[in-house]
């Protein structure tokens, strides 16, 4: 729900949690699906790597094993791309994409669920368990963890100076 709430993509962007294998990315993998702290740390560590499917025209639902993936874009190209490397570019497109939000009336206020979809579920697997109480802490904690700005989630423009995209800097930060 988190990613949902949060991509720039429309979904999927960086999902991740006990149902991904983090550590064929170099990442801890997930030990509490359910813990606000390591959801909203972990969605924003492999945001870029998960991405990267996407920038490959490759679908992710039909092939989960990363390094493979990697093995295979190499081959075809030549290329001899790193797990960080593919990381970066990832992270670079994730960058652009919340550059480009802004820049197009982006409203950080709106990104969240409604009242129904944080609600706690009256039965299943997690019934009782709602994202609601804690969705603008894990919010926060995710942006601080892209390194954009805790309130908004501006790239910050060290952040985006490390990712080469400093020419970005002046529609997240006018001021500057």
């Amino acid at each position: 729900m988190l990613d949902t709430c949060l991509s720039n993509t429309g979904t999927l962007e960086s999902v991740a949690g006990a149902a991904i294998n983090m550590k064929q990315y170099g990442l801890e993998q997930v030990a509490d699906r359910f813990s606000p702290e390591e959801v909203s740390r972990s969605n924003a560590q492999i945001n870029g790597s998960i991405l990267f499917y996407d920038i490959a025209a490759v679908c992710r639902l039909a092939i989960e094993n990363f390094p493979l993936m990697l093995e295979a874009i190499n081959a075809a190209t030549g290329w001899d791309l790193t797990v960080p490397e593919i990381s970066e570019i990832g992270r670079r497109t994730v960058n652009r994409l919340r550059v480009f939000g802004f820049k197009n009336g982006l409203d950080p206020a709106l990104e969240r669920p409604s009242l129904r979809y944080c609600s706690a579920p009256v039965d299943g697997p997690v019934a009782g368990t709602a994202i609601g109480p804690s969705f603008d802490w894990m919010r926060a904690n995710y942006w601080k963890h892209m390194n954009w700005t805790e309130t908004e989630g501006r790239p910050l423009p060290e952040t985006l100076t490390s990712l080469g995209l400093e020419e970005l800097i002046p529609a997240v930060w006018p001021e500057k």
